[in-house]
């Protein structure tokens, strides 16, 4: 009995929260429309330009809560709209 192939999204490279949300929105909706069997992230998910080294003496860039906020904010508009849409 042949197996059948698997179907898988694959995104790398976001940068949240410096992304490109039509984009990240085209591929939820494609995740949504398609019986998907997984979904793998790659590359850099977090910009992290708020906790960079390079930006230790630019503290227009390193605003106070950064992390927290977009941690936070990655959780609800990258991971929890994935978890729905191949659930």
């Amino acid at each position: 009995m042949p197996l059948l192939p698997l179907r898988y999204v694959l995104a790398y490279d976001i940068h949240f929260p410096e992304f490109d949300r039509g984009a990240w929105n085209c591929l939820l909706d494609y995740t949504r429309r398609n019986r998907v069997d997984g979904f793998i992230f790659g590359g850099d998910q977090l910009d992290l330009s708020c906790i960079s080294h390079h930006n230790a003496t630019k503290p227009l860039y390193r605003p106070k809560g950064a992390l927290k906020s977009n941690l936070d904010g990655f959780k609800r508009e990258v991971l929890d709209p994935i978890d729905e849409a191949i659930e």
